[in-house]
């Protein structure tokens, strides 16, 4: 659940989530299938250190 609000992601972006797709360097996700079809990259909130990595 933090996962999701931290990001954004909805439930079925966070399930098909492949860790070819997590960068840790930039602590970003991207999202080649979306509910609107259009790709995305996901990073954190602001303001947060983010789920992503350490």
């Amino acid at each position: 659940m933090r996962f999701a609000v931290a990001t954004g992601m909805r439930r079925g972006e966070i399930v098909t989530l492949r860790w070819e797709y997590v960068n840790l360097d930039r602590r970003t996700a991207y999202l080649p299938v979306t509910k609107t079809d259009t790709p995305r990259t996901v990073p954190p909130q602001r303001g947060r250190s983010g789920p992503i990595g350490p």
